[in-house]
């Protein structure tokens, strides 16, 4: 997700932390922000548990209903996709055991 961060920039950033309803407080951080807003965006969402390392699919919506299709498209659904086989073959290995 750290190529994902270095897409997004200051204002990408500050349209999703509006879109998941963040508190003022981290709006403010985002605004603040100058190397790295993405990464920061991220760590906060992880926070929150709107995405893990396992689900980033609250984040591909966010990106598709604010037009950032490019980061979506080039690397966001290619990781959701990346991780789908692997939480599938995981959810099976569990069933067998129980």
């Amino acid at each position: 997700m750290v190529k994902v961060s270095v897409k997004l920039k200051n204002r990408n950033c500050i349209a999703l932390a509006t879109y998941f309803n963040l508190p003022e407080t981290k709006i403010d951080l985002l605004h603040k922000e100058t190397d790295m807003p993405g990464l920061t965006l991220l760590q906060i969402l992880k926070e929150r548990n709107i995405i893990n390392m396992y689900d980033v699919s609250h984040f591909q919506e966010a990106l598709a209903l604010l037009e950032l299709v490019e980061v979506n498209e080039s690397l966001v659904i290619p990781y959701q996709n990346q991780i789908d086989p692997i939480i599938q073959q995981k959810h099976k290995i569990t069933r067998k055991e129980h």
